[in-house]
């Protein structure tokens, strides 16, 4: 990937010269290398809200390699900056040209992999720049974020890039931060300097968003081969200003949707139409005799009946032997299914007069009917977890898919293990763990011990 960057990068600096910000045969190259830096700056505050909020980390890496570019520009061509950029090395033109055109076309409305994109473009722009004799050529900072904590250790920052006179140099690397000075603990391969965190980013402190920034600079020795330096020695130096981000105290919002289904319960009454029963029917030679019938509530298809809720209801019920229990109308539960609750009926006959001696009833029948149905339930649970915590997922609640909102405006869906930008899905004894990734640079390579800084 990066050397298709680079050659796209090559391709860039070799075509049209355009220029946004400065004048080509006006501004000194001092002037234009100016120009192009607060126009970047301006540019990046004019995608922030307020504060950080809203700038991602590719867009940070954007402006840091800009950054560098414009600093590496004005170091190695140094003895040209009072020239007008028409004057100058066609190189340097070039570079010039085409970082001032890729911080012109820097908005908003780049998407995330857009951005990107233009991040590695920039960095290879960088790379792009010559290499000078035994000066040096810084090419990155590391970390470019660090994790929020209420412990107090130092943060390593390291300087990458190539340092050829610093093993024979008796002169350390120096970091300015806030009026102190941090002299370089290491030198090589890579210069590395400690400075507490809490120096950097002082308890307390916030912004709307959670992303806080603090700048430094970094002055490297170097030998000059100038040929007057021989006889006059004097240091000389290259400059250079980097940044390092405090990142909020949560990476954003999880929220996991559990899914799982349940048996819907339906529920519902049923009453029969009007039943009649009259002992009339067997009058003729019937004196004394009884009538018992089955009475039957049937419940709707699909439904089933609840048993301890069926109930008789009794309209009317009467005869001339009402009142003695021997010929008093009577009804008693028989048998209930699921599909039908059924009552035996019993009425009298008492004498000749087979109206006048009939016992009769009218009742309705009564139950209450359900039915199951499976239903899809989702349930939302919101969490916030630090940098580096971790958190089970409860398989009980059913399946489950993460949906995370980071703080940097980006929204990702975790369907099952594996992950996104700061969040992973990991097994651990056989169940599924979110844990929080702090960004790449963001690891213990990046912080001391309070005896390790002193040292």
């Amino acid at each position: 990937m990066a050397g298709e960057v680079i050659g796209v990068s090559a391709g860039i600096i070799e075509g049209a010269f355009e220029c946004y910000f400065f004048d080509k045969k006006v501004d000194k190259l001092s002037e234009a290398v100016d120009k192009v830096m607060n126009n970047a700056h301006q540019r990046a505050r004019s995608l922030m809200e307020d504060g950080f909020t809203g700038l991602t980390i590719q867009q940070i890496d954007f402006f840091n390699h800009i950054d560098l570019s414009l600093r590496e520009i004005a170091n190695i061509y140094e003895n040209q900056m009072n020239l007008t950029v028409d004057k100058v090395d066609k190189k340097a033109q070039g570079i010039l040209a085409t970082v001032d055109k890729m911080v012109y076309n820097c908005s908003k409305a780049l998407l995330s992999p857009q951005m990107q994109q233009m991040a590695y473009e920039a960095k290879a722009i960088f790379n792009s720049l010559p290499f000078v004799d035994n000066r040096p050529k810084l090419t990155a900072f590391f970390p470019t974020f660090v994790a929020p904590s209420s412990r107090e250790f130092g943060i390593l920052i390291k300087c990458v890039g190539n340092f050829p006179a610093l093993p024979r140099s008796k002169v350390k690397p120096i970091l300015h931060f806030n009026g102190t000075e941090y002299p370089s603990i290491r030198n090589q391969p890579d210069i590395a300097f400690s400075i507490p965190l809490h120096d950097l980013f002082p308890l307390g402190g916030s912004s709307v968003h959670g992303i806080r920034s603090a700048s430094f600079d970094v002055t490297i020795p170097y030998q000059d081969s100038w040929f007057w330096n021989t006889f006059w020695p004097s240091q000389p130096f290259y400059h250079y200003q980097g940044s390092v981000y405090l990142l909020p105290e949560s990476p954003g919002k999880i929220t996991i949707h559990y899914t799982r289904m349940r048996e819907d319960v339906e529920r519902d009454t049923i009453k029969s139409d009007e039943f009649k029963q009259n002992s009339r029917g067997i009058h003729r030679g019937g004196e004394g005799k009884t009538m018992t019938k089955p009475h039957t509530l049937q419940a709707k298809p699909g439904w089933k009946i609840v048993p301890e809720s069926v109930q008789f209801h009794v309209i009317d019920s009467r005869g001339e032997r009402e009142h003695l229990d021997t010929f008093k109308n009577k009804w008693e539960k028989h048998l209930v299914t699921p599909e039908q609750a059924t009552y035996l009926v019993t009425t009298h006959y008492y004498g000749a007069d087979g109206g006048k001696h009939a016992g009769k009833i009218r009742f309705k029948i009564s139950a209450d009917i359900v039915r199951t149905h499976p239903v899809t339930e989702t349930i939302k649970k919101e969490y916030a977890l630090k940098w580096g915590e971790t958190m089970a997922i409860d398989e009980s609640k059913g399946s489950w898919v993460i949906h995370f909102d980071s703080f940097d405006g980006f929204h990702h869906e975790v369907p099952g293990y594996g992950g996104c930008r700061f969040l992973r899905v990991q097994s651990f004894g056989g169940k599924p763990v979110i844990v929080m990734d702090a960004p790449e640079q963001v690891t213990s390579n990046y912080l001391l011990s309070n005896e390790q800084a002193g040292g």
